[in-house]
């Protein structure tokens, strides 16, 4: 079991987070007063998750597309982080303004009906079916269920491990 107030992990966690937020300095030098965007989004599941990119979209515009540039950090729940991260990973496809539109619009697209099926097969009726990441078994429910529609709606961008993120966030 891993202690959560290990303070030889907690002083490392501040080390990589001081680097972070240094990088971030130094990607801001050429300017006078940089600015510091910390983003926070409620949950409440893709109702939230839409606001969120929405709301994102409209800061970015205003700020002509330096939002991700200036942001340090987004935190938040449910839904809205997904959002969030669903809008982060957008950003970095440099789409067209046509495709960025199309991809938002297909966040939207219904999850619900795929959902439904997985609690009622699952749920009351136990489905043995699993799956195989990373060496380990798991079972298909309706998280898996949600996560296969989501990534179907929006041709699987944020089909990727939170690893993946790393060296991203590392750099800021």
């Amino acid at each position: 079991v891993r202690k959560t107030r290990d303070p030889v992990l907690f002083e490392n966690d501040r080390q990589k987070t001081i680097g972070i937020l240094n990088n971030w300095k130094r990607h801001q030098e050429h300017q006078n007063k940089p600015v510091a965007v910390f983003i926070c989004s409620t949950g409440g599941g893709q109702r939230a998750g839409i606001w969120a990119t929405q709301v994102m979209d409209n800061i970015d515009r205003e700020l002509n597309g330096e939002l991700m540039k200036k942001t340090i950090l987004m935190s938040g729940a449910s839904g809205g982080v997904l959002g969030m991260a669903f809008y982060r990973s957008l950003m970095t496809e440099n789409l067209s303004k046509a495709a960025h539109s199309k991809a938002i619009n297909a966040f939207a697209q219904d999850m619900l009906n795929s959902l439904s099926f997985a609690v009622v097969s699952n749920d009351i009726f136990p489905n043995p079916s699993s799956f195989t990441y990373k060496k380990r078994v798991y079972f298909k429910d309706r998280g898996y269920a949600f996560e296969q529609q989501f990534n179907g709606n929006t041709k699987g961008l944020l089909d990727v491990s939170l690893a993946s993120f790393k060296d991203k966030e590392k750099e800021a």
